[in-house]
């Protein structure tokens, strides 16, 4: 399930527009809710080539992040309101309302791909009225990695050539790190 659809239209149909539908996923193994309700349906359609990579924190942890692309599509089965419905709630997914929630759940609307009546078939003669509505939804996905830490790195070498001093010149680098170091309760040296 991507992250922040659900909250997202659960805000807006039923805070903000006061609706009081169901929101259900397609794919559930569950009898068939009683009417009105919207189902939501989504493809992750992009997954960019590179994630953002943090730095890492004094517990040697760091956090890989990464936005991707999903189509949302949303089915409202709300007899033959089903049009006005999914107008409303197209509209209010574009609101400032609707950004303020996007922006503290960490997602976006973007494209409007498609809006259509379609109704949908019950039997061999019959049909209920419904309603497709497709977006393109944006949200970010990370990874805390636990890369470890370094405390010292020791190199070792000769210096050939040098101008000033002709021969072999012998070094040794001790780098140690800018962070502060990590003990835990009675690991300190002394």
């Amino acid at each position: 399930m991507i992250p922040g659809i659900y909250d997202l239209l659960d805000y807006v149909v039923n805070t903000m527009g006061q609706l009081n539908l169901q929101i259900i996923w397609s794919y559930q193994n569950a009898p068939r809710v009683g009417k009105p309700y919207i189902m939501i349906d989504y493809t992750d359609d992009d997954l960019p080539n590179f994630p953002v990579v943090g730095p890492v924190n004094a517990d040697g942890i760091q956090n890989n992040a990464s936005w991707r692309r999903a189509t949302v599509s949303l089915s409202f089965y709300c007899g033959p309101n089903s049009d006005r419905i999914a107008s409303q709630v197209a509209l209010m997914l574009g609101s400032d309302s609707s950004a303020n929630k996007q922006y503290l759940l960490d997602v976006s609307i973007g494209n409007n791909l498609m809006f259509q009546r379609i109704p949908a078939l019950l039997n061999n003669s019959q049909y209920e009225d419904r309603n497709i509505y497709q977006f393109d939804f944006y949200y970010t996905d990370s990874y805390n990695d636990n890369v470890g830490l370094i405390n010292t790195v020791v190199l070792s070498g000769t210096y050939e050539g040098d101008i000033l001093q002709p021969g072999q010149i012998g070094c040794q680098e001790t780098i140690s790190p800018p962070y502060v170091e990590h003990y835990n309760p009675g690991e300190q040296d002394g």
